[in-house]
């Protein structure tokens, strides 16, 4: 049987993450698309959009530290690694 992992509760993208002195945190403006227009930018120039991301896990059944491995993919199918 596999080891057990942590309980994963949420994973999403937004504006921004604040998070509170007593720990509780609010996610602002939770975003499952981002859509921009480039009408009217000088030539070459890329629009650029900023988002935060969260992970919300539980531990469950799980003690001690682990590796959290993020795996972030672009429309044009180049993956960058990111680990905590």
């Amino acid at each position: 049987m596999d080891k057990p992992r942590p309980y994963l509760t949420a994973a999403l993208l937004c504006e921004k993450v604040l998070q509170e002195n007593n720990g509780s945190v609010s996610l602002i403006r939770i975003a499952d698309k981002l859509s921009y227009k480039s009408i009217g930018m000088p030539q070459g120039m890329t629009p650029v959009a900023q988002i935060a991301g969260f992970i919300g896990l539980k531990s469950g059944p799980v003690i001690g530290e682990h590796v959290i491995k993020i795996i972030a993919e672009n429309p044009l199918g180049k993956r960058r690694y990111i680990s905590r």
